[in-house]
């Protein structure tokens, strides 16, 4: 069992305090793991999965959504993003939400969040 602190993915939202190492930086960094979000996502009536992951920012970590949507969907990302609102507190809210056509994944079905996430690090550069 991994216990909390752990590596990304495996960490549970719990405030991580950084005040060892140079410059004393006491900043408090909030994490969160992908199956407290993409639940909710999935929960959309429009939403046919969805995968979270996380992107680097200085002195923190953002949560990045991708979806795909059903075909016939009229919903927004913005639609999307006022749904979760009230169901996730603001640090596990997604601060992008990226409509794909269809995930990337293996031959058995297991969503590549590897590419995802290498997509969200090249558009940063």
């Amino acid at each position: 069992m991994v216990q909390d602190g752990g590596p990304w993915p495996y960490r549970r939202c719990l405030p991580v305090y950084r005040g060892a190492g140079k410059g004393n930086d006491h900043s408090v960094r909030l994490q969160c793991i992908p199956s407290e979000v993409e639940p909710v996502l999935n929960s959309h009536p429009a939403v046919i999965q969805s995968a979270v992951v996380g992107k680097p920012v200085p002195g923190n970590e953002e949560v990045i959504a991708f979806v795909q949507l059903q075909s016939d969907a009229e919903t927004t990302v913005d639609d999307l993003a006022e749904y979760l609102n009230p169901l996730l507190t603001s640090y596990k809210r997604p601060s992008q939400i990226i409509k794909l056509e269809s995930l990337p994944a293996t031959a058995t079905g297991k969503i590549l969040k590897s590419k995802l996430a290498a997509s969200v690090r090249q558009a940063k550069q």
